[in-house]
């Protein structure tokens, strides 16, 4: 049985006046006091809410807009609402938590494109910058070494020490072994609460990230064809490049 307070996301396919739309189609429809969260195409709002927002949609037949030859390419065009549970189209709204039913739920928003909804153990994610194989660090990982900036006074303000996290030289097979050996720590793998919890207890979250570098430039200067043995060795090749990244909630 679903539990009908359970949110519900709503994201629809256009880019073109995306907010006249969506406040036409959507905000002043659901109410902005009941918005959970808002993107340039999305309202996350109760399920409650759902139930009047979808007989507003299903009781006056409100239609997809669109050009009329665009029916010629696709005729679900000519009547299709904006929102039908069975079918979409660009343009029509859909739930993208349709599959995450369950009795407890938890959602974090930490700003535009990042947040977190959970529901009995089963998590869902976004996080503008981030992709779902980063790694949560503890800090107590032996490439990671402490440095402390001692910044002078400015002003009124006395002067202050800053510490600051940074992975040590030298510690490339480090970090590749510890990478390879402990993929259970992704965000992906069970750890989108626990990621989103820290950021909203602690304010901070630290985490090893990936990403692929194809290297196309010979960085040796003056090298003419037939001198293979001046060229960058590492020409043509693709590098697995790892950083760490220090998630920190703005305060005002």
């Amino acid at each position: 049985m679903i539990n009908k307070q359970r949110p519900i996301y709503l994201g629809v396919l256009i880019y073109d006046y995306a907010k006249r739309y969506m406040y036409e189609n959507s905000y002043s429809k659901i109410g902005l006091d009941q918005l959970l969260y808002t993107d340039t195409d999305a309202s996350k709002f109760r399920y409650s809410k759902f139930n009047s927002w979808k007989k507003w949609v299903d009781d006056n037949n409100i239609q997809v807009p669109h050009h009329p030859e665009v029916e010629l390419v696709d005729e679900r065009y000519k009547n299709h609402r904006i929102y039908q549970s069975d079918s979409k189209v660009f343009g029509s709204f859909e739930d993208e938590l349709e599959e995450m039913v369950g009795e407890k739920y938890v959602f974090y928003c930490v700003e535009k494109k990042s947040w977190c909804y959970a529901v009995d153990g089963k998590a869902k994610f976004r996080f503008k910058g981030l992709n779902g194989s980063a790694l949560l660090l503890s800090l107590g990982e032996d490439f990671i070494e402490q440095r402390t900036i001692k910044h002078k006074a400015k002003g009124e303000k006395p002067a202050w020490e800053e510490i600051k996290y940074q992975i040590a030289e030298d510690t490339e097979l480090e970090v590749y072994n510890f990478a390879q050996q402990n993929k259970h720590l992704a965000i992906e793998d069970g750890n989108e609460v626990k990621f989103f919890d820290s950021i909203y207890t602690t304010g901070e979250a630290y985490l090893l990230c990936s990403s692929f570098r194809k290297i196309v430039k010979n960085s040796a200067h003056n090298v003419v064809l037939g001198e293979d043995d001046r060229y960058n060795n590492l020409m043509n090749k693709v590098q697995v490049n790892y950083m760490m990244k220090h998630i920190n909630l703005y305060k005002k």
